[in-house]
């Protein structure tokens, strides 16, 4: 299978690539540079080439900008830009196609991370009329760490850790199981018309979390002192690696997921 994959540098995107290539398939990344013969020009929010999915069976678009702040903006550029993308998809007959979400897309979230994707989801919709497979993954870890995972195993090596939403659920999926799943839905041609949440179905406190990752004293902090500083240091323009959304979307969680561990025919990994 040819497998035509966005984000293919970004953490899940990278591990997805080696899984994808190990398995035996080919692996098209599609990259703002491309160097090499299995890469193709892509930059989310431009309309792309007609051809970019020439020969591709799977398209797997796991691409977001998190540089915009604005929602606007960012629903310019992500949601307006997988849309150009997925009708080039439907355009070149693209057999299977999977939207990478977020555990935090829900129809009552307030962050605008969350409401973004849950946009692209809907939008994607009305491209796609079939086989379009829109997956929402939880907090997503591995032998690797990356993303969010790398940043609180650099907090956890504190010797005290000033944490917020100390108790707030996380579930968890490892990189791997996103993966596997992609190749499953894609082998089966599996009917799934709502999106699918991707987690071991295992609650677990932010502060169990870091505390996996090697913490010893945590400190809880109340969230909304820290929320505004975040909103004040970003009036001040300063380019900060962890904005307000991303708070308000962490102490926003879905209360209402529910995870089908009969979902597909293995057991997800477990945390560790």
């Amino acid at each position: 299978m040819v497998i035509a994959i966005t984000g293919a540098n970004g953490y899940l995107g990278a591990n997805l690539v080696n899984y994808f290539t190990r398995a035996g398939h080919q692996v098209i990344k599609l990259v703002r540079q491309p160097r090499a013969s299995d890469e193709r020009y892509f930059v989310l929010g431009e309309t792309p080439r007609g051809d970019i999915l020439a020969g591709i069976d799977l398209l797997v678009h796991a691409a977001f900008d998190f540089s915009i702040k604005d929602y606007n903006k960012s629903y310019q550029i992500n949601v307006e830009g997988s849309i150009k993308l997925f009708q080039v998809a439907r355009s070149q007959n693209v057999k299977n196609c999977v939207y990478i979400s977020s555990i935090s897309a829900f129809d009552e979230c307030i962050s605008n991370y969350g409401k973004i994707k849950l946009d692209t989801e809907n939008e994607l919709r009305k491209v796609i009329a079939s086989n379009l497979y829109i997956l929402r993954p939880g907090l997503i870890w591995g032998e690797r760490l990356g993303g969010v995972m790398q940043s609180l195993k650099k907090i956890a090596k504190l010797p005290i850790v000033p944490l917020v939403g100390a108790n707030v659920i996380q579930y968890l999926v490892h990189y791997d199981d996103i993966a596997k799943s992609i190749l499953y839905l894609a082998d089966n041609q599996m009917n799934y018309q709502s999106p699918l949440t991707l987690a071991y179905p295992q609650q677990y406190k932010f502060a169990d979390i870091l505390k996996v990752l090697g913490a010893k004293i945590i400190i809880s902090v109340p969230w909304k002192i820290v929320l505004y500083l975040l909103k004040f240091l970003e009036s001040m323009k300063l380019d900060l690696r962890t904005g307000s959304d991303n708070l308000i979307s962490l102490m926003n969680q879905n209360k209402n997921i529910v995870l089908d561990v009969k979902l597909f025919n293995w057991e997800f990994t477990r945390f560790h």
